[in-house]
């Protein structure tokens, strides 16, 4: 066998077709194991020394020192990447030449490649092509009895051979021993039929739906080639899961518990179809040592300190998961970007839930201890110039208490003893720095393949088209060979001189062609029937079928052709899988959606008993509950009642909430000085301002320095437009900033907080509130009133004061860069401008509407009452009135309004607004 997947794969066959019965002699083997056997046997016979067999990680390092020592470029990471091309070129070359020409290959390469050779020498190792160059040349001397070698070699599943192989063979015939390649018949009864889909995820789909057809029809060996697996393997997960099911799913019927296997599970295997790095253990296990390389008083971004609190695989990850977690909900909320381990333990000490921690208050409080351990390397046994960082990652690891609560044969117990094979490779190599073997280490757990899915009985297997090849199955389909990538491009390396690649088959378009028709051939033969199929779409570029599909399935060109230009004009073959709706029996209801179902709406808890006996109820956000409350009553009730939230993971610039702040704050700080003084602040108030503000919400620990920067200019330049758009109106005083106000409404209690109140000329009040994004105000016209908190002002503050002044105007203050307006209402014309329309002038639909201030005044108080009286009831159903609440605080998971609209389109059911 070429490699140890398509073993696996052939062996597990092998068991599920014999009922069991193990086949243990003639045993099968990888080549390159095989290898490595027959040469220790006959080192150790001839009394020679036996190397140790390089793996991954040594070569690389190996050629990256080598870079590093003889000219390579100064950083760490291009000579990582020089150095592993540098390596893959040396593999081709030493597979296909025997001594390759000196004159062909670059002296820096040359270099290199002694000096690589050279330092796993020093280390006692040898790379594979070395192991394969030792045995050719046992079996090519006769100076050596060649003992024990089988009188028969049969090789299958190899599409080619390279030259240092074909050496091997002859080697091997030259003592007599019989070499044949298996041949194994066709399986194919009809041609293999093309399909053509609107883009790769409508093809996977299919793929996943026809693969369940075939296993109703009685199928029990179904493949899926997804060609380019590797790079697709997350899409490929993910659409299968939805369709075939979860693995979980599955396993849940496979104890005596009570629970049937899900009606849509059907169990398929992924192998290679994901990365060491990607399992959580793993990663787990990078994040913490990488941390404790740091120190205790290094910043760390808000992902990665909340990816350790949230582990499950440090010490009390699981027991105390629910408590962590409300911890890095209060951190998100504090909004700080970047923390030490230090400022995460004084955060921990001062945070309400302390006592509730007492693993995680125990870990960062040996902070000192942790970080130490990861750098405290030693050095290994003969060898005191290495040093054992192996052994150092492992102490560091033990005191974290990883990998935590892990079960023994699980996928993260496997991880888990996988990365620890990799630690102890770690320590065969000489490496001075801690942080150079974990960049290492991580680089080799992103290329460590490991089995996502299933196993090699699984009823659908999802393979590589070189895993698959040469295997027979009851039905077959090939994804994803497309013109862009069947055949695809020739192999690119810097290091392989022209010369070498007119030799190299698979370095030339034209020897990747033949490789790819041979692989096309054995794909074709792998079932009776089999199905070839592509996307007409990638990305933003239309995709051609590959030419060797036209050349060989059941469909001519001119109909394939046809088809790219006009969809329409041919079958798309199988229907995807029907809105996965008989994968779902669990769940129905909704017009038939498997995921949604529909309730009744049941009223919630009103204020009048929300309070305790001698505490008067408060309406909890006031202003903004009721801007809910008119958007979404469900809304308003989770958000504000029950204080339902999705806090957002603080990022290195501000968001769009915290930019509103910022923005709120500079305003103040402007124009607070100028209240109750006529004319506006100067333009050189502004730099203080924007530094006030963002240094009152701490924006130098929220934020990045580039985003510090970045906001404290976009703050200046905003600021200063909108004082230009200010100087255009007249008739106004600045009367107050950031006013708080008392009320009282159906036995509850609101708070208000008003950002600006001006005293017009006619000695009434307009009130102006800040918004950092477009406003219009004609919702105020809308029968249920929408953008309420200029209203909910008005009206509380004309009751609190019956006798005063009142209120002559109310604004929307747009402050955007570039966008700068009001957009409101005032009763006397001479405050008009810059956006206020005046009532009984003009043709705005307020003024068209109402005419005048006090009939719209009136409908104001209807509306605002309405919304109030249904906030004390405790309306909260889910009718969705203003489609912009969908978005406010991360509230969708739980409306779940753009899901249901989207089913209700594409099922012709009807659904405006206001509906459930």
């Amino acid at each position: 066998m070429p490699n140890q997947r398509i073993r696996d794969r052939c062996l597990a066959c092998e068991v599920g077709e014999s009922g069991g019965a193990v086949r243990v002699t003639p045993p099968i083997h990888v080549l390159s194991q095989w290898v490595t056997d027959t040469l220790r046997r006959l080192a150790l016979l001839e009394g020679e020394p036996v190397l140790a067999r390089a793996g991954l990680l040594a070569m690389n390092i190996a050629w990256y020192e080598a870079v590093a020592a003889h000219g390579g470029p100064p950083d760490r990471a291009q000579r990582q990447v020089l150095a592993r091309r540098a390596r893959a070129a040396d593999r081709e070359l030493r597979h296909w030449f025997a001594e390759p020409q000196s004159a062909w290959l670059d002296a820096d390469f040359r270099r290199w490649r002694a000096a690589a050779a050279e330092s796993l020498a020093q280390a006692g190792q040898a790379t594979p092509e070395d192991w394969l160059l030792r045995l050719i040349r046992w079996l090519e001397s006769s100076e050596h009895e060649v003992a024990g070698l089988p009188a028969q070699v049969v090789l299958h599943g190899f599409l080619e051979v390279t030259g240092l192989e074909q050496r091997l063979l002859d080697g091997l015939q030259a003592r007599g021993i019989t070499i044949e390649h298996e041949s194994v018949e066709s399986s194919a009864t009809a041609a293999p039929v093309a399909r053509a889909f609107d883009d790769l995820q409508a093809e996977l789909r299919a793929a996943a739906g026809w693969a369940r057809e075939q296993h109703a029809a009685g199928r029990r060996h179904i493949a899926i080639v997804v060609n380019e697996r590797d790079m697709l393997a997350a899409e490929v997960r993910q659409t299968f899961d939805r369709i075939l099911g979860r693995e979980d799913e599955v396993r849940a019927g496979a104890d005596s518990s009570p629970r049937e296997i899900p009606a849509h599970a059907l169990s398929y295997h992924l192998p290679g179809g994901g990365r060491l790095a990607e399992q959580t253990v793993v990663s787990d296990a990078l994040l913490l040592l990488g941390i404790s390389l740091g120190g205790a008083r290094r910043p760390l971004a808000f992902p990665r300190f909340s990816r350790l609190l949230l582990s499950p695989h440090t010490a009390g990850g699981s027991a105390e998961r629910h408590g962590r977690a409300l911890f890095e909900q209060q951190l998100r909320r504090d909004g700080h970007y970047r923390r030490s381990l230090h400022d995460l333990a004084h955060a921990l000490r001062h945070a309400s839930r302390e006592g509730e921690l007492p693993e995680l208050q125990r870990l960062l409080s040996d902070l000192p201890a942790l970080t130490a351990l990861a750098s405290a390397a030693g050095t290994t046994a003969g060898d005191p110039v290495s040093t054992d960082h192996a052994g150092a990652f492992l102490d560091c690891l033990k005191a974290w208490g990883w990998p935590g609560e892990v079960a023994a044969g699980s996928r993260a117990g496997e991880a888990a003893v996988r990365f620890v094979a990799l630690l102890e490779e770690l320590r065969a190599v000489r490496l001075p720095k801690a942080s150079e073997a974990l960049g290492w280490l991580d680089q080799i757990c992103r290329e460590t393949a490991i089995t996502e899915r299933g196993g090699p009985l699984s009823p659908v297997q999802v393979l590589s088209p070189e895993e698959a090849a040469g295997g027979r199955f009851d039905a077959a389909w090939v994804a994803n060979v497309h013109a862009d990538n069947w055949p695809g491009h020739p192999m690119a390396n810097p290091w392989l001189p022209a010369s070498a690649t007119e030799h190299i088959p698979r370095a030339s378009a034209a020897g990747e062609l033949a490789y790819v028709r041979r692989l096309h051939a054995a794909l074709g033969e792998l079932a009776p029937h089999v199905v070839f199929s592509w996307g007409r779409q990638g990305g933003d570029a239309p995709r051609l079928p590959s030419p060797l599909v036209l050349d060989t399935c059941a469909v001519s060109a001119e109909e394939v052709t046809d088809a790219v230009a006009n969809p329409s004009s041919v079958s798309a073959g199988p229907a995807p899988w029907p809105e996965y709706a008989a994968a779902a029996k669990v769940l129905s209801g909704y017009a038939g959606h498997p995921f949604l179902e529909a309730v009744e709406d049941e009223p919630g808890r009103g204020l009048a008993g929300a309070g305790g006996v001698d505490e008067v109820p408060r309406i909890p956000g006031s202003a903004r509950m009721l801007q809910y409350q008119s958007a979404c009553p469900l809304a308003a009730y989770l958000a504000f009642r029950l204080q339902v939230a999705f806090e957002p993971m603080p990022g290195p610039f501000a968001d769009a909430a915290y930019r509103g702040q910022l923005m709120h704050g500079a305003l103040e700080a402007l124009f607070g000085e100028q209240a109750g003084r006529p004319g506006l602040p100067a333009d050189s108030k502004i730099g203080d301002a924007v530094d006030q503000a963002l240094g009152r919400f701490d924006a130098m620990q929220r934020l990045s320095r580039a985003g510090f920067a970045a906001e404290r200019q976009r703050l200046c330049r905003l600021l200063a437009e909108w004082l230009d758009l200010e100087r255009r109106r007249a008739g106004f005083t600045i009367e107050a900033v950031e006013v708080q106000h008392e009320f009282s409404y159906g036995g509850a209690g609101l708070r208000t907080r008003l950002d600006r109140v001006d005293r017009l000329d006619d000695g009434r009040l307009l009130i102006i509130d800040y918004k950092s994004g477009a406003v219009d105000s004609k919702r105020w016209a809308d029968e249920r009133l929408g953008e309420p908190q200029l209203p909910l002002y008005a009206v509380l503050l004309e009751r609190a004061e019956p006798n005063g002044s009142g209120v002559g105007g109310l604004a929307l203050a747009s402050v955007r860069a570039g966008a700068c307006t009001f957009s409101g209402v005032v009763d006397d014309a001479a405050a008009a401008g810059a956006g206020l329309a005046p009532m009984g002038q003009g043709r705005s639909l307020l003024v068209t509407r109402f005419g005048d201030w006090d009939t719209l005044r009136a409908h104001l108080e209807s509306g605002i009452t309405g919304l109030l009286d249904e906030i004390v009831a405790g309306r909260a159903e889910n009718c969705l009135y203003d489609e912009r609440a969908i978005g406010w605080a991360g509230l969708e998971p739980v409306l779940r309004h753009a899901e249901g609209a989207a089913w209700r389109s594409g099922h012709g059911e009807s659904g405006g607004t206001g509906d459930d």
